[in-house]
């Protein structure tokens, strides 16, 4: 699951001040003194492993030269090209230069093998070599990475001409994580980090009013970890955080992007499933009740394994007037699950 970029960039949006120009312009100055067809900055968050940020400058007729291998270029587009290729080449956010083969087998990775796009991007746009420089690492937690696209090979003195606009940059920056930092602790758990109660309802009530125009299906899952008070007064408290971590993972890295995942209060969170009717979340569960059971946490000298109880509720318009309702129902079915046993699914 990303964070809700959506109401970052609103956050961003919203704070006075000229860093958002700043950024914009050491972009275009860079543009015009690397002589380069494009430049953009882009900030990764580490710890959740996401781009959160991105401006560019670029060169005014290729954004209709895109259109010919079918991309329509904005902001948004931009975010979504270096999120695909990051997913297979996390070298970009290292100091490197791709041109000839290394391009090559990037490009292509993004035009899913399409020689004919590759051929037009570097015939008829003229892109030879993509340099990615990263800026600013006294920030441990953020990654800060330009990114210039050129139709020649990139010297040592341009990128020590980079170094020269790095003051600045870091001033207009600090609003960035600044904002990031405020946005986390308002929307966020800070143990699990994932999305708190307030923010995950809020994001399934965006879900819930969708479902009801466009008649597709939403189901809830309330899971709850079984004799989660029994690991903190055996193990202690450093143990209960080590499972509510581990249980955070499994739910992150077993669920879609799209789907929502919310800690919904101590050992209970709120999965949404997005666009999966009931025989997809009973197969979405089954998954996540095998991979808990089966995990192993490491505590000191202790090993400690862990169950969860799980109550899954589809939304049916004649029974689910408003989304406390929905909530409820697999609330019950969560109860009904710890009752029969626990470590098992009801619905």
């Amino acid at each position: 699951m990303y964070a809700d970029l959506g109401l970052f960039n609103q956050l961003l949006q919203m704070i006075d001040g000229d860093w958002s120009d700043s950024i914009k312009g050491i972009c275009r100055h860079i543009h015009q003194n690397f002589n380069a067809l494009g430049v953009a900055l882009a900030v990764f968050d580490k710890n959740f492993q996401e781009f959160i940020y991105l401006d560019y400058s670029l060169d005014e007729e290729i954004p209709e030269k895109l259109k010919k291998i079918g991309i329509d270029f904005n902001l948004p587009a931009a975010m979504e090209i270096l999120k695909k290729v990051y997913q297979s080449f996390t070298e970009i956010l290292e100091d490197n230069i791709f041109s000839g083969m290394r391009l090559a087998k990037l490009a292509l990775h993004y035009f899913d093998g399409d020689k004919e796009k590759f051929r037009i991007m570097q015939d008829d746009i003229g892109l030879k070599t993509v340099a990615s420089f990263p800026v600013i690492e006294s920030n441990k937690r953020y990654r800060c990475v330009f990114y210039i696209f050129t139709g020649r090979e990139i010297s040592d003195q341009d990128k020590a001409l980079l170094d020269s606009y790095i003051p600045q940059l870091d001033v207009a920056l600090e609003i960035v994580f600044l904002v990031r930092e405020l946005y986390l602790k308002a929307t966020h758990d800070s143990l699990t980090m994932l999305f708190n109660r307030k923010h995950g309802e809020s994001l399934i009530a965006s879900e819930f009013e969708r479902v009801k125009r466009n008649h597709n299906p939403l189901c809830l899952v309330l899971l709850d970890i079984d004799h989660f008070k029994s690991v903190n007064d055996r193990y202690g408290h450093a143990a209960g955080d080590m499972v509510l971590k581990t249980i955070s993972y499994i739910l992150t890295s077993s669920l879609r992007k799209c789907d929502i995942v919310c800690r919904h209060g101590g050992e209970e969170f709120l999965l949404g499933l997005v666009d999966t009717d009931l025989t997809g979340a009973l197969e979405v569960t089954k998954r996540l009740k095998d991979r808990i059971q089966n995990c192993t946490i490491s505590h000191n000298d202790a090993i400690i394994k862990i169950t969860a109880s799980m109550g899954i509720a589809q939304y049916e318009p004649r029974i689910h007037s408003n989304l406390s309702m929905l909530i409820e129902h697999a609330d019950k079915k969560m109860y009904a699950a710890k009752n029969n046993g626990r470590n098992t699914i009801e619905y």
